[in-house]
């Protein structure tokens, strides 16, 4: 039987950054689509960042940040 992973609570601001992250990227009128596509990640990744599961490396930031 395959091992389930553990889900790893993360830190306080990754949650702030998810919420902050689709709060602007829905003010900027993209979908999620449209924003990986502009910071050159997977559709999925931008769901995963907005829902907390993941947090983004400093360069990740600063590919999302042109992109808004």
């Amino acid at each position: 039987m395959a091992k389930r992973k553990t889900r790893i609570q993360q830190a306080e601001i990754v949650q702030h950054f998810a919420a902050k992250l689709r709060e602007l990227r829905h003010s900027s009128g993209l979908t999620q689509a449209e924003l990986a596509r502009e910071a050159k990640v997977t559709t999925t990744y931008i769901w995963r960042l907005e829902g907390g599961a993941v947090a983004p490396g400093i360069d990740l930031v600063d590919r999302l940040a042109k992109a808004l």
